[in-house]
């Protein structure tokens, strides 16, 4: 026999086909064996197998070619990935980060099988886009960036001169927001309004508002039929929250969909009379 040949017989092994039984029909040797001394560096090693079922012809396997080498000798290498983001990253350990850290690592390897580890150190710009509200200032609640405050109503056209953290603005009425800007990320708040408050153009007893505190709506007689009527429902901040316009009514209803707590109900009709009063929503 050639003595560069090894053989295994499995005799009776009786493997199911492939088609009834995929995993089943599966053999596996493993086996080991020594280099001839004295092969010089480059030499090639190719082995194959032929596998033999009954009577059939041989299957032959691909060929494995192996080619000798001085030993890698690897040295522990460790780098760090510096990111900086305005945005959530998805790193390369398949992993989304939210949030800033320095404590994920992850592990590389070379072509010749050594490895190097790879620590993130990773930076998430986030910028708080809200906004204090007193009367017509607005102050942004972050701090140490740039600000530009737009005219909302003027499809976001920037205020000159309003470059400040805070802003007042000069007229009773309009919808102002501001774009913060830090370190390069960006973000722009929602558009807050002012509301004139001190109309008092329609007597007190002129209007009934009733349920107040109310539930789940809130009626208000206006004392008149008036040919058109809105009633604009506000938060303290000055969100707009609810509108609902009204024609030839003497009695307006509203529901009122809407967290509790205490809002500003404004009443203006189609003769420019306007009054603002709290309304509680339990």
């Amino acid at each position: 026999q050639n003595p560069a040949v090894v053989r295994f017989r499995f005799d009776p092994i009786f493997l199911p086909d492939s088609t009834t039984d995929l995993e089943g029909s599966n053999g596996f040797v493993k086996f080991g064996i020594q280099m001839m001394p004295g092969l010089p560096l480059g030499s090639t090693i190719e082995n194959k197998a032929a596998i033999y079922f009954d009577f059939n012809a041989p299957i032959i396997t691909n060929t494995v070619v192996h080619t000798l080498a001085e030993p890698t000798v690897c040295s522990s290498n460790t780098a760090i990935d510096l990111i900086s983001s305005c945005e959530p990253i998805l790193w390369i350990d398949g992993q989304l980060y939210d949030s800033s850290t320095s404590e994920a690592r992850f592990t590389l390897q070379d072509a010749s099988g050594c490895d190097s580890m790879v620590q993130l150190n990773f930076t998430l710009t986030e910028i708080n886009a809200e906004v204090e509200q007193q009367g017509q200032t607005f102050t942004a609640f972050e701090e140490g960036a740039e600000y530009q405050w737009v005219d909302c109503d003027n499809n976001y056209e920037s205020i000159q001169g309003a470059r400040a953290r805070s802003y007042t603005l000069p007229h009773s009425e309009g919808h102002v927001a501001v774009i913060i800007s830090k370190n390069g990320c960006q973000d722009t708040s929602e558009c807050f309004q002012v509301i004139n408050l001190s109309s008092d153009n329609w007597k007190a007893d002129e209007i009934r508002v009733f349920p107040n505190p109310a539930n789940a709506s809130v009626s208000v007689d206006l004392g008149t039929v008036y040919s058109f009527a809105d009633l604009d429902l506000y938060d303290l901040m000055g969100k707009h929250v609810v509108k609902k316009s009204y024609a030839n009514k003497r009695e307006l209803k509203m529901d009122l969909a809407i967290a509790r707590g205490i809002y500003l109900l404004k009443i203006s009709t189609s003769n420019g009379k306007a009054v603002m009063t709290r309304l509680i929503k339990e």
